[in-house]
């Protein structure tokens, strides 16, 4: 396993679960020494109530299934 593959492993189901995202532009994630930060863009024209909205659901979310799954 090499030093960046428990990041990737980390950040990849945060990804995937913001990915898709209505007016959503672009997800991007970095990751060190376990730690994942995720950066979603969203159009200029996008509600910022709804899309803080959305992104709380989808982090439940995936929060919930990480634990499930004891990914770190």
């Amino acid at each position: 396993m090499s030093a960046d593959e428990p990041g990737l492993r980390g950040a990849i189901p945060f990804e995937t679960a913001f990915s898709g995202m209505p007016n959503g532009r672009r997800v991007r994630s970095t990751s060190t020494l376990g730690v994942v930060e995720v950066t979603i863009e969203f159009l200029p024209d996008a509600d910022y109530a709804r899309s803080r909205q959305f992104v709380a659901e989808r982090l439940a979310h995936v929060t919930s299934l990480v634990a499930e799954l004891n990914i770190q």
